[in-house]
């Protein structure tokens, strides 16, 4: 079994959303300043609200308090 990275979400000032990356895009290391497409699975819903998270969000990826990434929601796939 290999591990996930599971950072958080955050839109705007909103709560932090627990997410995990999937697929190989974010299999390996990423660079500052390089742009990714990556898949990521919601790891609480439905017990918790992922709504914020539409189509054209920006989100930053964090760990802990600190910023480590930021990002545009391009597709929802249900």
């Amino acid at each position: 079994m290999t591990s996930m990275y599971r950072p958080h979400f955050r839109v705007q000032c909103g709560e932090y959303l627990g997410i995990a990356f999937s697929g190989d895009a974010s299999s390996g290391p990423i660079y500052p300043g390089a742009c990714v497409p990556a898949e990521v699975m919601f790891l609480y819903s439905p017990n918790v609200d992922y709504g914020d998270l539409v189509v054209g969000a920006k989100f930053q990826i964090m760990e802990g308090a600190r910023i480590v990434g930021i990002g545009v929601v391009s597709e929802l796939v249900l």
